[in-house]
């Protein structure tokens, strides 16, 4: 089905339960690999010394890991199926189960991997702009220049998975894809462009809310730090709406994961860190 007859289906299918979806309330849904995919890419074929994840759930992305790893979240429940064990596991896993403001305050990351930056950070914690602007500022300080920052859920599919409850309640706009829910961290891709264009951003249609690499990372930079109170404002007048959902994702520009997927289409755009892991063929 092309983009063109799945935005037609879809808004049939809304007008026969009566609710009015226009086109700027979403996007067709992304064509990508799921974003896991990619992360298992960048751990086989880039291979990381050290790894860091905001946000681990069930472990299923922090057991996709081959090195000494830091694993964050307030409240997580490891699911054996992903085969992430935290006993005798070499090389070791570190979790703590807290929030990520407080860990980068009370912890020292580097201290507890014996490594002086770390190679791939995903931040996919509390899906809020502000949290989010906070975890780039930390994970910065980790990153060498060619560390790797991987972001989740800044390409929303509609408006509506966008909104917190609150807002939902207040404007009722149509959810198009039930069971998604990306936040408001799109707001940190426009203000990461603005202030920081030294960092190179790599925008894919990753299903099922895309995937943002950051990279060119400067670990001595303070002007997100800097400007961070003035940041928070900026990016509450930010509106998804206003701005277009479609303008948006044209500004970013999306790539196809595909030209991220396999060790030939990485080496195109980053070092190998030769890390821990499978090693490349022959």
């Amino acid at each position: 089905m092309s983009d063109v007859e799945e935005a037609s289906a879809l808004q049939a299918g809304a007008a026969v339960s009566g609710i009015d979806v226009g086109p700027e309330w979403f996007i067709p849904k992304h064509k990508g690999a799921r974003y896991y995919s990619v992360l298992t890419g960048l751990h086989d074929h880039l291979r990381p010394n050290a790894y860091l994840e905001v946000g681990i759930r069930q472990g299923h992305s922090l057991a996709l890991a081959h090195c000494p790893s830091i694993g964050i979240d307030p409240r997580f429940t490891l699911e054996p199926k992903f085969g992430l064990t935290t006993e005798g596991r070499d090389p070791p896993v570190h979790l703590f189960e807290t929030t990520s403001d407080r860990f980068f305050e009370k912890q020292d990351a580097l201290q507890i991997l014996q490594l002086p930056h770390v190679d791939f950070l995903f931040l996919d914690g509390m899906h809020q702009a502000d949290f989010l602007m906070r975890d780039i500022i930390n994970a910065e300080r980790l990153a060498a220049p060619q560390s790797i920052i991987a972001l989740h859920d800044c390409v929303p599919i509609d408006i509506a998975m966008t909104l917190s409850r609150q807002e939902r309640a207040l404007s009722a706009p149509p959810v198009v894809y039930p069971n998604f829910w990306a936040g408001d961290v799109w707001r940190v891709i426009p203000i990461i462009k603005k202030y920081r264009p030294d960092i190179v951003l790599h925008v894919m249609d990753a299903h099922p809310t895309g995937l943002v690499l950051m990279t060119g990372l400067n670990r001595n930079s303070t002007v997100l730090s800097d400007n961070y109170d003035a940041i928070v404002a900026e990016m509450k007048t930010l509106d998804l709406l206003e701005i277009g959902l479609r303008n948006y994702v044209e500004s970013l520009p999306l790539r196809a994961t595909a030209d991220y997927l396999g060790a030939a289409n990485l080496a195109r755009h980053f070092p190998a860190w030769g890390g821990p892991g499978p090693k490349p063929a022959a």
